[in-house]
């Protein structure tokens, strides 16, 4: 998945319409977001601690930034498509899509922030 959302970033994947409606910027990190948690999930459990821990650091923080951009920034709407049959409707959502993406933001900073406190007070209390 993450390999066909660079593709559709270069140009080299079609997408519904030619059109991505986020940033490069952001694209750019869904797509490397989850190659790098194909890549953890892909190696084995011999792989480093090190690799491991650093696939699904990047990974997360990739997410996050997806997240907290989708969720947050200002004058963002999504445009929702539904069909039935033969009948299609459209509208644009300024809150459903950032209710979604600001409350797994939310959750995402609570985990990278415990992850890094967690981290920090183990460093320092194997220093002692």
């Amino acid at each position: 998945m993450g390999a066909a959302v660079l593709g559709a970033l270069v140009g080299v994947a079609t997408t519904d319409g030619g059109l991505l409606l986020a940033p490069p910027l952001e694209v750019a990190a869904l797509g490397l977001g989850l190659l790098l948690a194909g890549a953890y999930v892909g190696v084995s459990q011999n792989t480093p601690v090190a690799l491991r821990t650093t696939l699904a650091g990047l990974s997360i923080i990739l997410m996050l930034v997806v997240c907290n951009w989708s969720g947050f920034v200002p004058d963002v709407s999504y445009k929702l498509t539904a069909s039935v049959g033969p009948s299609a409707w459209q509208w644009n959502d300024i809150v459903g899509g950032r209710i979604v993406f600001g409350a797994a933001a939310v959750v995402l900073d609570l985990i990278v922030v415990a992850g890094l406190l967690s981290w920090t007070v183990g460093r320092f209390q194997r220093r002692r």
